[in-house]
């Protein structure tokens, strides 16, 4: 399980599955970006387990952290925002072919509506 290159990490802070996308880096010195040329935390992968954590705000001792499963080319589990926001994600890791096993089948979690997220990934409020 190779994480360095480029994911769409997409993201919901909250239970109803409004999943918002975007795109992420993991650099192989064990920081990620989501924003070009940025360096917005940590990361470190232990056998299938996954965790980042973005840097310290300087206003709060708190950071938004993500933490999940990883297998291949796919990631999931949860995340807590330095606010106290909480929610769930998964990543796909760019090139991987997505394919619906039955026609007609709803897919919310890869197929989302274009809008804008009231909390960013890093857990600030848009």
């Amino acid at each position: 399980m190779n994480i360095i290159g480029s994911w769409a990490l997409h993201f919901d802070w909250g239970p109803k599955g409004n999943y918002h996308w975007t795109p992420l880096y993991f650099n192989f010195d064990g920081t990620f970006a989501y924003l070009a040329g940025a360096s917005e935390g940590t990361w470190a992968q232990v056998d299938d387990k996954i965790i980042w954590r973005f840097k310290r705000r300087l206003d709060t001792e708190n950071n938004t952290v993500y933490s999940g499963s990883i297998t291949r080319n796919f990631m999931s589990g949860i995340m807590l925002s330095s606010e106290g926001e909480r929610g769930h994600w998964y990543a796909i890791k760019k090139g991987t072919k997505v394919f619906a096993l039955k026609q007609n089948v709803s897919l919310p979690y890869i197929i989302e509506k274009e809008s804008t997220p009231k909390i960013d990934p890093a857990g600030k409020k848009a």
